[in-house]
Parts: C-alpha cells; sequence; structure tokens
C-alpha cells in the first residue's frame, strides 16, 4: 500500500512539474529581450539551420511561417 501511495504521490509531482514547465514556456514565447532575432527576414534554410542549432526535429516539410513559429517558443 505504502509503495501505491508513494507513486501516485510521484505521479502527481511529475504531472504538476510538466504543467509548469509549459506554462513557463508559453510565457517564454510571449516575451521579448535585447537579443530580438528577426526570424522574418531569414529565408526559408535558414530558419531551418537555425531550428538546427536549437534542436528543434523534424522541420523539412514546415513552411516558413510554421518555422518562425517554432522557433519563437524555443
Amino acid at each position: 500500500d505504502l509503495v501505491g501511495i508513494l507513486n501516485n504521490c510521484l505521479n502527481h509531482i511529475a504531472k504538476h512539474m510538466l504543467y509548469e514547465i509549459k506554462e513557463d514556456k508559453k510565457d517564454a514565447c510571449t516575451q521579448t529581450n535585447d537579443d530580438y532575432i528577426d526570424f522574418s527576414k531569414m529565408n526559408k534554410n535558414q530558419l531551418m539551420n537555425e531550428c538546427k542549432l536549437r534542436g528543434i526535429h523534424k522541420v523539412s516539410q514546415m513552411n516558413k511561417s510554421q518555422l518562425i513559429e517554432k522557433l519563437k517558443c524555443v
């Protein structure tokens, strides 16, 4: 019984932590900073390279708008 209770507690904590991470990421997507990069001035190849540098995968089929949106949230 104790193992089950501990497992439930750990699952609850993990879900809460994932929720907090997602919320922090949403906040980061809406923030601006001094190192702002204007992705709209980049071409698709440059955007794909930027994604690669930032560890974003599965972008080869994305259009420029989709690439920009992905990059804004990283």
